[in-house]
């Protein structure tokens, strides 16, 4: 038998396998992301209670299996969990938008434990908003800043990403394929391409110091334009990395055709 691993863990997706199992792709704090094999767990919730969900968060038991990267999904004992996150569809969808995230971009069996307590702190701050209050988009932004700069992806704001040099106040051009802000004498041709201006750029590198958690962002301005700003610029770096649109994002673009109160 492979050697047993007890680890924190954050459930990031649940599907079925055959009539009675499940896989389970997994956040975890000593192994990073895995992905591992339930059995019996359509039959059976013994092992695994309410925990074996998306958001799902507790002490999982892995067992290594015979081949390299193979795991056998042995229990998982939920903690508190997180079950507020589905009683609005604001906060869901900015928790589900986090977790496809980092089930995408995250490699497996790297342990990241700054992107799990980056996730916690996410899904936390999510869960204890009462019923009624609608997330705002701060704390996305603050994960999405704090997760790319955990995998070596982190976006250049306050210093050419081309050079390291000073850039200009006011609007600056930004390259994603060179990850962040030019100065003008490494931004090609001077005209044309992506721009990022002085507010939005200013609120991205406060907000990239700040846990999503943290209190400091109710302080935070919160113009609509300027939050728009820094939405379109992250979504369009995390687009580069994935190569797609997340499908949090085109979820949320259809529920806006039926009910215009969702943003991330």
């Amino acid at each position: 038998m492979g050697r047993t691993h007890v680890t924190e863990a954050v459930v990031l997706r649940v599907g079925d396998s055959g009539e009675a199992d499940r896989v389970v792709t997994l956040l975890t704090r000593e192994l990073g992301k895995v992905q591992a094999l339930a059995r019996g767990a359509r039959r059976s919730r013994h092992r695994f209670g309410a925990a074996l969900a998306p958001f799902g968060h507790g002490e999982a038991t892995l067992r290594q299996g015979r081949l390299e990267g193979m795991f056998w999904l042995e229990g998982l004992y939920g903690a508190r969990g997180f079950p507020r996150l589905p009683l609005e569809m604001g906060r869901l969808s900015h928790a589900s938008y986090a977790v496809e995230l980092c089930r995408e971009l995250c490699p497996l069996l790297e342990p990241e434990p700054q992107v799990l307590d980056l996730l916690l702190a996410l899904l936390g701050a999510l869960d204890r908003l009462p019923p009624s209050e609608r997330p705002s988009v701060l704390p996305l932004r603050c994960f999405e800043l704090g997760l790319l700069e955990a995998l070596g992806l982190g976006v250049a704001l306050s210093a050419c990403a081309a050079c390291g040099g000073p850039v200009g106040p006011g609007a600056v051009p930004f390259d994603r394929l060179r990850g962040g802000v030019l100065c003008a004498g490494c931004h090609e041709g001077g005209q044309g391409g992506q721009t990022v201006d002085e507010e939005a750029r200013t609120l991205l590198v406060r907000l990239s110091g700040l846990r999503p958690d943290s209190p400091e962002l109710a302080t935070l301005p919160q113009s609509p334009a300027v939050l728009d700003a820094c939405r379109d610029l992250l979504l369009g770096v995390v687009r580069h990395h994935l190569g797609r649109t997340p499908k949090a994002v085109e979820f949320i673009a259809r529920m806006r055709m039926k009910m215009d109160r969702l943003s991330l």
